[in-house]
């Protein structure tokens, strides 16, 4: 291809690749909503109040969306690097680039934001049909789920490893891809133990005992880089902003960086 992007190019692509693949979310969107069901059915049996809590339905919804984003890869291109179905993908008249991104959107968007959206209809068509099971709707102010850009990078580091392990890995692509993500955890949290327990221990211990707590969490370290406890200590404060960055920016970029490089590298 003389070009690397062609919107019309990549608008074909993306219709082809999204219809092929519509009857296997339309699939997925009827299991998590009976599953939805099953699970609102039994935790009414199993507990003592006629309702539901917000807070198990919303833990089971980000869950299952969370779950869904994370193996979505695998179910919609499992076969890309395969040695002889993923030579049909391939040859398709589209550049690396094009491909690159409408496997993106569609394994990283578009899906799990289907099925999140089926559970969010599933639990509001309960809501309205059997009313005494809720206390109140999943987006009422009651309830615990909120979003924003920090929340959602957060969550896109595993889905962008699977993303890339998918690519990486021919074969037991799930495990290969669990236990090198989290090779890279551990030593990603074994970096912040020393840092935090040896380094610069005395720092937290004086922060400790002019506030409450400080919990120390990878989730959280873009929070804690913006708190103003730390203001006093720079080189701390440093340190969790890298680590943030490190997480947030340098994880995501990395799994990004090194899916293209195998599909721009791949050899049959």
């Amino acid at each position: 291809m003389k070009k690397h992007f062609d919107i019309n190019r990549f608008g074909k692509l993306f219709r082809k690749e999204l219809t092929e693949r519509i009857p296997l979310i339309l699939k997925n969107c009827m299991a998590v909503a009976l599953a939805y069901i099953g699970f609102v059915l039994l935790g009414v049996l199993l507990s003592s109040s006629p309702a539901m809590s917000m807070m198990s339905r919303s833990s089971f919804i980000m869950t299952v969306s969370f779950i869904v984003a994370f193996l979505a890869p695998f179910a919609l291109y499992k076969s890309f690097n395969h040695r002889k179905m993923g030579i049909d993908y391939i040859t398709l008249p589209a550049s690396v680039n094009e491909k690159f991104l409408s496997m993106i959107l569609i394994s990283l968007v578009i899906f799990p934001f289907v099925i999140f959206s089926t559970l969010i209809v599933t639990d509001t068509l309960v809501a309205i049909v059997r009313p005494s099971l809720f206390e109140y709707f999943i987006f009422s102010k009651e309830s615990p789920m909120t979003f924003s850009i920090s929340s959602l990078a957060d969550l896109s580091v595993l889905p962008l490893f699977a993303f890339a392990g998918n690519l990486m890995f021919r074969e037991s692509k799930i495990i290969k891809t669990i236990l090198s993500t989290a090779l890279i955890f551990v030593i990603f949290i074994a970096i912040i133990s020393i840092l935090f327990l040896y380094v610069y221990d005395s720092q937290l211990e004086q922060i400790r005992t002019t506030t409450n707590s400080v919990s120390i969490q990878i989730s959280s370290l873009q929070e804690m880089s913006k708190m103003n406890m730390f203001d006093t200590y720079p080189g701390l404060k440093s340190v969790i902003t890298l680590l943030s960055m490190v997480y947030n920016i340098a994880f995501p970029v990395g799994a990004l960086a090194a899916a293209y490089h195998k599909m721009k590298t791949i050899q049959y």
